[in-house]
């Protein structure tokens, strides 16, 4: 099998694991979709203006529009109009956002972190591939 094949399939999964830690069902909140996690974990800096959070999440525009209602009505962001201008929207963590983010945050970690035999597989196939 091609060595980049094998180091994407031990990335897939890694990724999978951190998947499923988003899928676990938390009282009050049920599972977490990838796009709101990677808006959760954006807000966890600190309050963004609401146009700046899709590129700070990495996610497009328009799941935006759709990510902060939901969201909101789990009682883990809110907005407010900036400070500074008004017209703008700033996109916040709520104490139980914070919450949340810490703890899935510890166990997201802990899932995507390669396994001892992954690393193993990993170190062998680098260098396998770097010395073609």
């Amino acid at each position: 099998m091609n060595k980049l094949v094998q180091m994407e399939k031990i990335r897939c999964g890694m990724a999978a694991r951190g998947r499923e830690v988003l899928a676990v069902t938390f009282p009050t909140v049920g599972p977490l979709t990838t796009p709101q996690w990677h808006s959760i974990s954006a807000l966890s800096k600190g309050s963004v203006p609401a146009s700046e959070l899709a590129d700070k999440a990495g996610i497009q525009g328009p799941s935006l529009s759709r990510i902060i209602p939901d969201l909101k009505s789990l009682g883990l962001i809110f907005t407010e109009k900036s400070s500074k201008d008004g017209r703008i929207l700033d996109v916040d963590l709520t104490p139980k956002g914070k919450r949340l983010h810490k703890k899935l945050h510890e166990r997201f970690n802990e899932a995507v972190e390669p396994t001892e035999s992954e690393k193993e597989q990993l170190k062998e196939l680098v260098g396998e591939y770097a010395a073609n």
